[in-house]
């Protein structure tokens, strides 16, 4: 588990489970969810180096931690996180399947501007990027080019999970915080200390965050202003969380 969170378990950066045989031609008498077929294409998929002699960022890594969590608690993730952390907290914007809970494409920021695993309609093959322009004028509301959403049936470990500024915020609080907001406890401080230090050899990792660094190594994100004890992390449609400790200070 550890290695997974550090990126540092082998796995290549990714893989295109989603075009699998195993789940574009899966036959009507195999009841499996398609993330039950990942876990074995993921367990099946080689390792491209000895764990611990390298980092390299894999979505695998977290797609797998997200499994992991289902089969430790035997929850589904997104149930898991509403109930333990989103729901304490009364956060109501943040969640995967946002199209099935009550919000609709106009409250969602664009994710991509064609996914030709998930669409074969010719009326979007020319369509083109455009600058200063929402990355997608399709897909609102299923996350990253099947990943997530042809993959893992739209709640993976790694991508489909959905929110506005304001809930991350609360939740960057937490973290600034010790490891509560109000009168909520989530973890203590021991638990937050162990996944924001420097996590190997590669100074700007943690434990699933990404950090500043003494020299600075993640300033290309984080600006050469922020402090060497700065978290945070990137996201998939160009989101950007920060959270500097020295300076009692969120961005995002």
């Amino acid at each position: 588990v550890e290695d997974l969170l550090k990126h540092q378990a082998g796995f290549p950066a990714g893989a295109q489970y989603y075009v699998n045989k195993k789940i574009t031609k899966k036959k009507e008498s195999d009841k499996r969810q398609n993330k039950e077929i990942v876990l074995e294409l993921i367990c099946n998929t080689p390792l491209i180096y000895s764990p611990r002699t390298e980092v390299l960022y894999s979505d695998i890594d977290y797609m797998l931690l997200g499994l992991i969590i289902e089969k430790v608690t035997g929850m589904p993730l997104d149930k898991y996180t509403e109930e333990n952390l989103y729901k304490p907290l009364n956060l109501s914007s943040v969640c995967y399947e946002p199209l099935k809970k009550g919000f609709t494409k106009e409250d969602i920021t664009a994710t991509e501007i064609r996914s030709p695993k998930r669409t074969k309609d010719e009326k979007f093959k020319d369509i083109k990027f455009a600058a200063g322009c929402s990355r997608d004028i399709i897909n609102k509301g299923a996350d990253m080019l099947g990943w997530a959403y042809n993959s893992m049936d739209q709640v993976s470990g790694h991508a489909g999970l959905f929110a506005n500024a304001e809930s991350i915020a609360v939740l960057a609080q937490v973290m600034l915080n010790g490891g509560g907001y109000g009168n909520i406890k989530l973890f203590d401080s021991s638990v937050l200390n162990l996944f924001t230090s420097q996590g190997n050899f590669f100074s700007q990792a943690g434990l699933g965050w990404r950090r500043q660094g003494l020299n600075n190594s993640y300033a290309w994100a984080f600006s050469q202003l922020a402090s060497a004890d700065t978290i945070g992390h990137t996201g998939w449609t160009g989101t950007l969380t920060l959270i500097d400790p020295k300076e009692d200070l969120i961005i995002i």
